[in-house]
């Protein structure tokens, strides 16, 4: 069984919250106030009979809501697109302005940002360049309505233009399309680009697509 060590605080991070931080995620307790911080890093195997002398915490307890937000953020670990290190160096001089980017109020409107990269997983040396295309997802309701697809293409614009400021970078194409026209066969091609600042909670950040199976 694995296990994730963790320790007490007297309230949570902000930044820590919501799955905003890929390595560490802080949780609310409902019975006696306070959170438990936990470390991705921080994870142990221990064999079950060797539990099975101990009891669950009466007063440290999580909420349904956060039990199922720890365990999507605890697959991340396993499920996480990785891209490669050569693609991460170009994104970092834009990465605080992705930051910005991604907690306004256009980025309420984007449940996922898709990204096609080629080549997908070979380390390029500089004075090479990456061929990239996106497609930004919003849901149907979303490109119903006038003022969230308005929100969505200044996202989209907003985002491109970053990118094509990125030197080794070169943006060939960018959309926004609705969830219900993306495809399984698509998704072979397009992954989620899911950085530390892409938020599941409500606001900022919008609603998030479902995790690909």
């Amino acid at each position: 069984m694995e296990l994730i060590l963790g320790e007490k605080r007297e309230a949570p991070r902000p930044d820590c919250m919501f799955s905003r931080n890929p390595r560490e995620i802080d949780l609310p307790l409902s019975k006696e106030g306070g959170a438990v911080s936990l470390c991705a890093r921080n994870r142990v195997w221990v064999p079950k009979e060797k539990l099975s002398s101990y009891h669950p915490a009466s007063t440290e307890i999580l909420a349904p809501p956060e039990v199922t937000l720890l365990a999507s953020w605890i697959a991340k670990r396993y499920t996480r697109a990785a891209w490669p290190d050569a693609f991460n160096v170009r994104l970092r001089p834009i990465e605080k302005k992705l930051d910005r980017l991604c907690k306004s109020q256009e980025s309420r409107r984007i449940s996922a940002i898709l990204m096609m990269l080629v080549p997908p997983k070979e380390e390029l040396p500089e004075g090479s360049s990456y061929q990239l295309a996106i497609w930004l997802t919003t849901s149907e309701e979303s490109r119903m309505d006038q003022q969230a697809s308005q929100d969505a293409e200044v996202f989209g614009q907003k985002l491109s233009a970053l990118l094509q400021s990125c030197k080794g970078i070169v943006l060939s194409e960018w959309e926004v399309k609705s969830e219900a026209d993306v495809s399984m066969a698509d998704l072979r091609a397009f992954r989620r680009f899911d950085r530390d600042y892409r938020s599941i909670a409500p606001s900022p950040g919008g609603q998030m697509a479902p995790a690909e199976s």
